[in-house]
């Protein structure tokens, strides 16, 4: 892969990451009178994107200290985002499924 493709893979893992972030806070704020699992579902996912957003700011100072910056290791960082994604996901899945099957359950 060239450095053109990784800068691509990153802003595609970027803009992937804000909307999956927008999407929790959105449904937080929909949902903040819930009950505590739903709020901590969605909590621990906004938790993931920030540890992944600090992983990356660790990964790249470390690369432009040793001077090899977007070289290192781009297709690594590019998985464990993928999994950190996923993780969100699936919380934010598990936090709307409850979030409807709460009321549905009072009937």
């Amino acid at each position: 892969m060239t450095s053109d493709r990784y800068r691509e893979l990153r802003l595609d893992s970027t803009m992937r990451g804000w909307i999956i972030g927008f999407g929790v806070v959105a449904c937080g704020f929909f949902w903040r009178t819930s009950g505590g699992g739903i709020l901590q579902m969605l909590l621990t996912g906004l938790g993931l994107q920030a540890l992944l957003f600090l992983v990356k700011r660790a990964v790249g100072a470390y690369e432009r200290r040793i001077g090899a910056e977007g070289e290192l290791a781009p297709l690594a960082v590019y998985v464990f985002e993928l999994l950190v994604d996923a993780g969100t996901v699936l919380l934010f899945a598990l936090a709307t499924f409850r979030g409807i099957m709460g009321p549905l359950n009072a009937i």
